[in-house]
């Protein structure tokens, strides 16, 4: 995750005037609301796949990491919709996934009786954003391939 982010943090710092041909460059509040679910359930995936991992479900565990991958990837490119630029979309987005997953685990460590309905209702949540997700992790790329287009043409 560390290369990944910061691989993306030097993309980011580079790119930071493409962002204004974002998907939601003309709701900037809205896309800050988008990263902030697609971050909280990057984070409830990374979770899920720490669960899998200690009940020796390893194809599950890696499935869900993956899946957390892409959502923070999602996450990052929301931020950048609405307006961050370089390393503050690195910063933000860890820090939402961070406390995500921190927030889980407490709940997980407190035994909460409710804690089978909570996961369900955040599965219900991310589902819903699904292509939300889709779009950001789009347009994530978008950038890259504009990023790269550049590189070689210089």
């Amino acid at each position: 995750m560390y290369r990944l982010t910061v691989l993306i943090s030097l993309l980011f710092i580079s790119l930071s005037s493409i962002a204004q041909e974002s998907p939601r460059a003309t709701q900037p509040a809205a896309a800050y609301d988008e990263a902030q679910i697609l971050g909280k359930c990057a984070g409830y995936l990374r979770f899920l796949s720490q669960i899998f991992e200690a009940q020796h479900k390893l194809h599950q565990a890696k499935d869900a990491s993956n899946r957390s991958n892409g959502w923070y990837i999602a996450t990052m490119g929301a931020l950048l919709a609405a307006g961050w630029k370089g390393e503050n979309v690195v910063r933000t987005a860890d820090s939402i996934y961070e406390g995500a997953v921190a927030s889980w685990m407490a709940l997980a460590e407190s035994g909460d009786s409710n804690l089978q309905r909570e996961i369900d209702k955040e599965y219900s949540l991310c589902l819903s954003h699904t292509n939300s997700q889709e779009l950001y992790r789009e347009f994530i790329k978008q950038i890259a391939n504009q990023s790269t287009t550049s590189s070689t043409s210089k």
